[in-house]
């Protein structure tokens, strides 16, 4: 695959050739490479995980000017593209549309790596997190899955290269953000690692289509939102976060950002995919693992800590979203 990068006065300022950007590295022993590149018109720190079927990556990019990546026409090497921070525009071969990808949102497509031309602003802080299959891999997994991997499939078998993003503008949940950092911090070696990161490719890409598919069918259903709503809506899930410990009821918090009650309820489930208080919930849970896996504090210390009124309650809670209770947890460490 040829890859170009051009200025905005259209000057090459770089060139590669690449076959093939999964199969580029010839040993795929797990580990975690590191990787720092230099040029006038970026700095790039990242990593990446190889495994059988599956890549792992993540890109931390300070672009110090426009620039403009084109390549060849792409193979088939479907990916989940999720930015955390920054911004990316892209036109894919055979697809007319521009595509903009932003902070926190997540995609999937037919070739993360392959673009007619993908147009990256000067900006510091392009933080982007990928998972890319291996085709062969991807077809054993898809097969009568959900919609969109039955699509995938077939542009795969068909090497149809049109209609290759979906739902660009899907935010990041909190899950998602979860199995990243287990991703990037899987404590086991050997067979026992590569077992583990594929499952964890498995639950981002469920997530993805979950979401995906929640979405389309609610996409006739949904209110519309002016930008000053969403604001409000931000303004609301900042509030939640800040008085995890004794939130507000929604009517409170409606009042509190000024928007009725509907809105709220209905734009927080467009904005993060999740209700109101299911939102704070996965919160709490979520600190309470952090918190139990890496500091020495007892249980009922992390119950109060984020929120709940009884160590029954925590431990409930915490069973229902992980499948195990606390006390157990705990003595994983």
């Amino acid at each position: 695959m040829q890859l170009t990068i051009e200025n905005r006065s259209s000057d090459t300022v770089y060139t590669e050739q690449n076959t093939d950007q999964y199969q580029a590295k010839a040993a795929m022993d797990n580990t975690k490479i590191y990787d720092h590149a230099v040029h006038d018109f970026w700095e790039v720190d990242s990593w990446s995980i190889d495994l059988p079927g599956v890549r792992f990556g993540r890109y931390h990019i300070d672009v110090k000017e426009d620039i403009y990546v084109k390549t060849s026409e792409p193979a088939p090497l479907p990916g989940l593209v999720f930015i955390h921070s920054g911004q990316v525009s892209s036109r894919f071969h055979a697809d007319s549309a521009n595509h903009t990808f932003s902070s926190n949102r997540h995609a999937i497509l037919f070739n993360p790596f392959a673009t007619e031309r993908t147009v990256f602003k000067k900006q510091k802080g392009l933080d982007i997190s990928m998972v890319i299959f291996h085709p062969a891999y991807f077809l054993k997994i898809a097969n009568d899955s959900c919609p969109i991997m039955d699509n995938m499939m077939d542009n795969i078998l068909t090497k149809n290269i049109g209609n290759i993003a979906y739902n660009a503008h899907c935010r990041i949940t909190m899950d998602m953000y979860r199995i990243l950092a287990e991703i990037s911090d899987c404590p086991f070696h050997g067979e026992l690692r590569n077992i583990y990161l594929q499952a964890k490719a498995m639950e981002l890409l469920v997530l993805q289509c979950t979401q995906m598919d929640e979405k389309r069918f609610l996409k006739g259903k949904q209110i519309k939102l002016s930008p000053d709503d969403i604001a409000k809506i931000y303004a609301a899930r900042d509030i939640l976060v800040e008085n995890m410990q004794d939130p507000p009821s929604l009517t409170q918090l409606a009042r509190l950002v000024g928007i009725n009650d509907f809105k709220l309820k209905a734009g927080f489930k467009a904005e993060f995919s999740n209700s109101v208080f299911g939102y704070l919930n996965d919160l709490r849970l979520a600190i309470a693992k952090k918190n139990l896996l890496q500091h020495n504090k007892s249980l009922t210390e992390i119950a109060y800590e984020t929120g709940y009124s009884s160590l029954a309650h925590f431990s409930n809670a915490f069973k229902k979203k992980y499948g195990l209770s606390p006390i157990y947890a705990k003595g994983a460490v």
